[in-house]
């Protein structure tokens, strides 16, 4: 009876443990994300930005090259092919904190990011694909 309940925990302990490892189906590489914006209160929409970078398996939030250096992811988490995240940025004018969630399908992804910095939101609509392997 003992030996059975022990391989059985240990069953379950391995089960836990490789689904919280399994990230999301994310096909590593050189990326393409384009962000579609719209700030609360204004009457336009600024044209949508596209910009490229390389994500690994574990780096999976997609980030322009200006955020690099002066960006902090605060908290990720992954749920299936799901990836939320916080991150806090400084600049010039002042801080941002940005949170999102993105769905990947392999070779592309879908999302929002939300944004608010000087007191002024703005919601991004964030797409994404896969061009190929990092140079």
């Amino acid at each position: 009876m003992v030996r059975y309940f022990v391989v059985l925990m240990v069953a379950a302990l391995f089960m836990c443990g490789t689904s919280a490892m399994a990230g999301p189906d994310i096909n590593p590489g050189k990326w393409q994300s384009k962000s579609v914006m719209k700030i609360a209160g204004m009457p336009f929409s600024p044209p949508p930005i596209t910009y490229t970078h390389c994500m690994t398996e574990e780096d999976t939030v997609p980030r322009s090259p200006e955020s690099e250096d002066k960006c902090t992811m605060v908290d990720t988490s992954v749920s299936g092919n799901t990836v939320t995240w916080r991150m806090e940025c400084e600049s010039e004018g002042g801080k941002s904190i940005s949170t999102g969630s993105i769905t990947y399908n392999g070779d592309s992804y879908a999302g929002t990011v939300d944004v608010v910095t000087s007191g002024m939101t703005m919601n991004s609509t964030i797409t994404g694909k896969r061009l190929g392997a990092c140079d």
